[in-house]
């Protein structure tokens, strides 16, 4: 019996590391495609994908990219609103996650309802930017701060980590001496790391991806542009006059009469390798596949 035991137990091992395994792979590879494609160029990803095939050109699509006007700016702009926003959205949802959470407020249920009801009726694009125009926060580096401090979902979710915790710990503080902000930092947020950790990564990820807000409320204003905005703004003037009319058609592959996946590529391709991968490199492959398409109808 102690054998059999021992032989599940090692199949359930060896099961679930390949398992783990697969999952790796899978999330890993598209990030390696990026980075090989990175360093190729255009024609040979447009044609046959990655390849050992595709010409290697080094470095001169990273040197191609960080040569548009605004890119340094952008990538310092978008690091500053991503360490600066990550600090006060988790300290800000953290706080208010843990004031809703107290049986003892007053107020939990109807300010709960409020944000909630907030969250989901919006008031449109037009009474927000008269308000933040009010508030003087357009063209306005904290545009990309204070309007993001707070995320209700994040908000509800740390709540209901925080409702679960044993309230023994709690009350063992209280009768040691403890304030409320010494029982939160001592015994509430240590019980709700993980959840903690999760909206670290998912503000993070809020403020470095954003560029709409760039685009919105900083528009004039090119010393507070963002990396993704940057990024948009060349993709768009670069490549809409060359792919909305025409579908380019090739023996191997297709690309549709639409830049968002062109500009969606190359924006992952941008956020996983130094900023500013490959923003620059189907420029001449898409000369050289109109100047063939011109050729063929000859």
């Amino acid at each position: 019996m102690k054998t059999m035991k021992k032989i599940e137990t090692v199949l359930r091992k060896v099961i679930l590391t390949i398992v783990i395994m697969i999952i790796l792979i899978v999330l890993l590879y598209p990030i390696y495609e990026i980075i090989v494609n990175s360093f190729t160029d255009g024609l040979g990803w447009l044609i046959r994908g990655t390849s050992l095939k595709n010409e290697f050109v080094g470095f001169k699509n990273y040197i191609n990219a960080l040569n548009i006007k605004g890119l340094i700016n952008g990538i310092r702009n978008s690091i500053l609103r991503t360490v600066i926003g990550t600090l006060v959205g988790t300290v800000s949802n953290v706080m208010l996650a843990f004031l809703l959470s107290r049986n003892d407020f007053r107020y939990k249920k109807a300010l709960t309802l409020f944000f909630v009801i907030a969250s989901v009726v919006e008031c449109g694009m037009i009474p927000r930017i008269w308000l933040y125009r009010k508030l003087g926060l357009t063209s306005n580096f904290w545009v990309y701060i204070i309007p993001n401090a707070v995320n209700v979902m994040y908000v509800l979710a740390l709540k209901v980590c925080m409702e679960g915790l044993p309230i023994e710990c709690e009350e063992a503080a209280y009768l040691d001496g403890a304030g409320k902000i010494r029982t939160l930092i001592s015994v509430v947020m240590p019980q709700c790391k993980a959840a903690i950790a999760a909206v670290v990564i998912l503000v993070a990820s809020d403020q470095w991806n954003a560029w709409f807000d760039a685009m919105i409320y900083n528009r004039f204003t090119p010393e507070y542009t963002t990396l993704q905005y940057e990024i948009f703004k060349y993709l768009t003037t670069v490549y809409v006059s060359m792919f909305t009319s025409v579908p380019i058609t090739s023996g191997i592959t297709t690309i549709p009469a639409s830049i968002r996946m062109a500009m969606e590529a190359i924006c992952v391709i941008v956020a996983v390798v130094f900023s500013a991968a490959c923003a620059k490199f189907i420029e001449p492959t898409a000369q050289e596949v109109m100047k063939n398409i011109k050729k063929r109808k000859e």
